[in-house]
């Protein structure tokens, strides 16, 4: 296989586009006919498993050594390619894997551009952070960050050995967003991401936008799913103008535990019943703890499923819920 300026990239993983060369891609001139390429660092063998447009299994080739696989493979009638890889790594584990490359990355459009340069785009998180959704009918977590100064940006954990050479993400926009769906990840995966400078330094950063933290000086994203559905039962507290009787919700710390959160319900009736309009939360953020996302609380205090439970139960109750926090 001839050294392409592509190739070469991929191979020194520093590639903003990996996926112009990695998964599948039409052979020119060449009907029917796909090559599907594969960069794994720590493979030692590679077969492909087809599903579709026939089961059948083949071996991939290693083409570099730094672990560049490819095989050759045919799709008429406009049949799609669905598949995965038979991997024997160097320490002989043999282990599936879905491939990341086989789904197109996203683009932003116009008017998102726009309300970006101009500020005004107050539902970034909607679009940066790690999000589990389904792509062709294959479900898995698509991760989006902006990393404009970067060079490469990969997203790691243990479902790639926390290697930065596997799963690069693709550059989206000229503003600097980087994305990649990843197959087959589920929420509870501890993850991060991996930067390379353009002067060539590499180093990791917790995604800023990660709805869970992992508790220590690590502090890995965790992924996780928010209720958006507003509660168990879909209902909110109305807005009144009843004066607000405070109470808060706190220990002799003078912040809120994980042993508050999980107040009884009877407790909740009896402080209704007493006028008490709103409950108070803080530690959130505790002070000098460092935040390492604004969009998750502290991991001693609580993980969303849990704040989330806790906010509902109050709202059930006709309490509203106040926040404390010091963002530092």
């Amino acid at each position: 296989m001839p050294m392409t300026d592509d190739i070469k990239k991929i191979l020194e993983s520093r590639h903003n586009f990996p996926h112009a060369v990695l998964g599948p891609h039409a052979v020119e001139d060449q009907a029917g006919k796909f090559i599907i390429r594969l960069f794994l660092p720590y493979a030692k063998t590679v077969k492909l498993q087809l599903k579709q447009p026939s089961k059948r299994v083949v071996k991939m080739n290693k083409t570099a050594p730094e672990g560049l696989f490819e095989a050759r493979v045919s799709a008429r009638d406009g049949k799609t390619i669905n598949y995965l890889y038979q991997v024997v790594d160097t320490q002989g584990h043999v282990f599936e894997l879905h491939d990341a490359y086989r789904f197109k990355p996203d683009s932003l459009a116009p008017e998102q551009e726009t309300l970006f340069k101009n500020g005004r785009y107050d539902r970034l998180f909607d679009l940066c952070g790690a999000h589990p959704q389904t792509r062709l009918n294959t479900p898995g977590v698509n991760f989006c960050v902006w990393a404009p100064a970067a060079q490469r940006v990969s997203v790691v954990g243990s479902f790639n050995h926390w290697d930065g050479r596997c799963h690069a993400m693709a550059r989206i926009s000229t503003l600097g967003f980087w994305q990649l769906f990843v197959p087959e990840l589920k929420t509870g995966e501890y993850y991060k991401f991996e930067i390379k400078s353009t002067a060539g330094a590499v180093f990791l950063k917790t995604d800023p936008y990660a709805l869970q933290i992992e508790d220590g000086p690590q502090a890995a994203g965790i992924v996780a799913t928010l209720d958006t559905e507003g509660g168990s039962d879909g209902r909110r507290v109305q807005r009144d103008n009843q004066a607000p009787w405070i109470f808060p919700l706190t220990g002799s710390s003078g912040q809120t535990s994980a042993q508050e959160l999980a107040i009884a319900d009877a407790e909740l009736t009896v402080l209704k019943e007493r006028g008490i309009t709103h409950l108070e939360i803080s530690g959130l953020y505790p002070q000098n703890s460092g935040i390492a996302s604004y969009f998750a609380v502290h991991p001693a205090l609580a993980n969303p499923g849990r704040l989330q439970d806790f906010i509902d139960r109050c709202h059930r109750h006709g309490l509203k819920v106040l926040v404390d926090g010091i963002f530092s």
